[in-house]
């Protein structure tokens, strides 16, 4: 079954078909940058514009426009000197997506909480409750604030490791 995503709007969508290759959380001061919050859940997918990297057979990441938009680019350099883009609705302020290829080389790190709900209702309950389920992992937990517990069936990382 699809894994679908939205943005905002809805103007610009995406679906995942296949496993994740990672779920996880992420602590970095770059992600609580991004998203205004404590951290950031994360689902890490087969790259499909990866030359380097082919998807597992039966694994397939597409994005779509119901107005034909591109997404909007922005870039920024992590902490550690990586540098990241960000892939988001041009209509409106969702960001969908990163690209880190030094660090995460073909892979799409697709953040979940632009998961949707069932029947593809933007708000509906059931996006990131369900279809996230729980994290792997949870990345930089040297920056979780410190009222945040730990993920207990989460390998916990000091950075990208």
């Amino acid at each position: 079954m699809p894994t679908k995503g939205s943005c905002m709007c809805g103007d610009l969508s995406y679906e995942f078909d296949g496993e994740p290759l990672l779920k996880g959380i992420c602590h970095c001061l770059t992600c609580r940058k991004l998203t205004s919050s404590a951290y950031t859940p994360c689902i890490l997918v087969p790259d499909p514009a990866s030359a380097t990297e082919t998807p597992p057979p039966g694994v397939s990441f597409e994005l779509s426009s119901k107005s034909n938009s591109k997404p909007r680019e922005t870039t920024t350099v992590h902490e550690t000197g990586m540098e990241i883009k960000f892939y988001g609705c041009s209509k409106c302020p969702s960001t969908l997506y990163k690209r880190a290829p030094g660090g995460f080389p073909g892979v799409l790190i697709v953040l979940a909480g632009t998961l949707d709900g069932a029947e593809g209702e933007l708000r509906a309950q059931g996006g990131l409750e369900e279809g996230f389920g729980s994290p792997q992992v949870e990345l930089w937990v040297k920056y979780r604030l410190p009222w945040l517990q730990e993920v207990k069936s989460a390998k916990q990382c000091e950075g990208f490791e």
